[in-house]
């Protein structure tokens, strides 16, 4: 029988690159996903204050629950690390640029929805992503640490942005969200693993 995992074991030579590529990619990826969901309803009440921005922001957060469903059929379909990564481009990048930049309701609702329809889809591959990228012996510990940053740096990242950022528009929302897809894209594509339709400890060599 194994010896229980240590905190110390997720830095072993044949784990601590697959703890930091997932460190920087959690502790970054909360502000895309919360950065969102946290701004999103007074974004459409200061762009269209004669709506009812909650009813809105109700059918706009929709897409979260179409979003899942859709990923169930292709979870499995599509390479995880490339879904992360095209879900982050198109959900906290073109289509959350394109929902604080357009002029009418309607199109403001339709793209909110796309946003969240891809940001749901980054969620559930990004937990799917870090449930198999670390071997048997150590995964509940590193993937639990990592994921533990991510929430520590939701409240780091959403205050940052509304104390820093949110004041010079809701466009520089969007672009500093923009900044944290280039971060979670590049470390992505330089340390991660491809994991689908591989066993867990091939992933791991």
């Amino acid at each position: 029988m194994e010896k229980p995992s240590r905190f110390a074991d997720i830095f072993a030579p044949d784990v601590r690159r697959t703890t930091l590529m997932m460190a920087i990619f959690q502790f970054f990826q909360s502000g895309i996903f919360y950065g969102f969901v946290t701004f999103a309803p007074g974004i459409i009440s200061v762009s269209f204050p004669k709506s009812d921005p909650l009813g809105f922001a109700s059918i706009i957060f929709s897409g979260f629950v179409v979003g899942s469903i859709f990923n169930i059929f292709i979870i499995d379909r599509v390479e995880r690390k490339m879904g992360i990564i095209a879900s982050a481009i198109l959900g906290g990048g073109a289509f959350g640029t394109l929902f604080v930049i357009v002029h009418t309701l309607l199109q403001a609702v339709v793209f909110g929805f796309l946003t969240s329809f891809a940001l749901w889809n980054f969620s559930n591959f990004l937990h799917q992503y870090n449930a198999e990228v670390f071997p048997t012996r150590v995964r509940t510990t590193a993937s639990g640490f990592v994921y533990a940053l991510s929430r520590v740096s939701t409240s780091i990242l959403v205050l940052l942005i509304a104390a820093f950022i949110k004041p010079h528009g809701n466009l520089a929302v969007f672009e500093f969200i923009w900044f944290l897809v280039a971060i979670v894209v590049a470390d992505l594509l330089i340390l991660g693993p491809r994991t689908t339709r591989k066993m867990v400890e091939e992933i791991a060599q």
